[in-house]
């Protein structure tokens, strides 16, 4: 594709995203489906910068509207070239709106982004109301939580304890040309430079690691779950967490896996059976008794509680802009109602562990106090970063809060409630 094509894709991409429900991954999977011609750099050069643009688009809007109070798919995608890639006005002339596949664009309109300034304002790249709550709730520290989300996350896979350890998988990856580094905190965790896609490697196929983000494994890590125990992932979705924690039980004990869509789950037996994972079994929620026997309670109860996805924004950012307040406050009622349920299942002397992808205190310390209000028989067990090489400032209140700028990982929430 000539660049002038590659400009105009990247406006498609952006009137498609507009007027869609559907998560921006699914967007850019079926426009490049359908256009089989765009080459592999075409197609990273041109979701690179869209999701660059995602990221940063509060300020891309406000920097169009300072110049020209109308807002257009092309001025979003002239403006992401000269003001994040800062390509110069003479090369987006000559370059990127020439040509048979060149967009047409008005001089002065180019000219007037061309000498506006993007303001470097990280906060206007969220919601208002979003904006607010972050302000309140980290205050000095938004700054550096809102500029954290100007850049893309990191590509991150779990190594699987059952099949390989990490310093093989390294050596393997380094040896094919990746640039591969271990991740700081998890001692699993492999971490990838650039976004180079493993769907297809042996070491994926052969179940020898697993994409999942190093705040993630850190969560499950902290469940401290031992071989022989019992476990229920009472939101296992996909799986990741009940891998995870299959693989920390060393494939010995009883791991339950549970969602309130059976179609959530139909990648976990696969997944499983892919990580020699043997002990797995799979329910639906409403499988559940009313009132549970002791046969029915656990060591450990999982939740991974359906949330903003806040922390996964930088991945997502899409999602920063789709999330209503009215939706929030459904999530919230959600979670309540989530915990209500799930703390039933935890036997005396075990823990209900809460965790979400967001890094907003409504869905994460906010929940665990109301929770505790109504439920004397559970307490916080002070999670002790330090001894991982977690910073302390993530540990307030014996939980654990990592926003992106802590470690580099996705924002994550988690919680150890023990019950007496």
């Amino acid at each position: 594709m000539t660049p002038s094509a590659r400009l105009a894709a990247l406006v498609e991409l952006f009137d498609q995203w507009q007027g869609a429900r559907e998560p921006a991954e699914i967007i850019v999977t079926a426009y490049f489906r359908n256009r089989r011609y765009a080459g592999s750099k075409d197609r990273r050069w041109i979701s690179n910068l869209f999701y660059k643009s995602l990221r940063n688009m509060g300020q891309i809007v406000d920097f169009i509207e300072k110049n020209n109070p109308v807002t257009t798919s092309e001025k979003r995608a002239v403006a992401a070239l000269l003001k994040l890639e800062d390509i110069s006005v003479e090369d987006l002339k000559g370059i990127y709106l020439e040509g048979p596949h060149a967009i047409t664009f008005d001089d002065g309109d180019l000219d007037a982004l061309a000498a506006g300034e993007l303001p470097f304002d990280p906060e206007l790249n969220f919601q208002s109301w979003i904006s607010e709550k972050l302000k309140t709730q980290y205050q000095d520290h938004f700054p550096k939580v809102a500029a954290a989300y100007q850049e893309g996350a990191p590509t991150t896979f779990r190594v699987n304890r059952l099949k390989a350890n990490r310093e093989q998988v390294l050596a393997a990856l380094k040896e094919e040309g990746f640039d591969a580094r271990a991740t700081e905190i998890s001692p699993d965790g492999i971490i990838l430079s650039g976004r180079a896609n493993l769907n297809a490697h042996p070491l994926m196929r052969d179940g020898h690691i697993e994409p999942q983000d190093e705040a993630a494994q850190i969560s499950a890590i902290l469940t401290d779950v031992k071989p022989g125990q019992s476990v229920m992932d009472y939101c296992a979705g996909g799986g990741g967490k009940t891998l995870a924690l299959g693989a920390l039980m060393e494939n010995e004990g009883r791991l339950l896996a549970l969602d309130v869509d059976g179609r959530r789950m139909q990648d976990i037996e696969p997944r499983a059976a892919r990580a020699g994972l043997g002990i797995v079994k799979m329910d639906r929620v409403q499988g559940l008794p009313e009132t549970p026997s002791e046969q029915d309670l656990f060591d450990c109860v999982y939740v991974d509680a359906p949330c903003s996805g806040s922390g996964t924004w930088r991945r997502q950012p899409d999602q920063k802009w789709r999330l209503t307040e009215e939706r929030f406050k459904d999530l919230i009622n959600i979670q309540k109602s989530i915990l209500e349920k799930a703390h039933k299942f935890v036997k005396p002397g075990g823990k209900l562990v809460y965790a979400t992808c967001s890094i907003l205190e409504e869905e994460n310390q906010k929940q665990i106090s109301a929770f505790l209000k109504t439920q004397s028989d559970f307490k916080v067990a002070t999670i002790k970063g330090a001894e991982m090489g977690l910073p302390a400032s993530a540990c307030n209140g014996g939980m654990l809060t990592l926003t992106p700028d802590a470690i580099g990982a996705d924002g994550f929430f988690t919680a150890i409630l023990q019950k007496n």
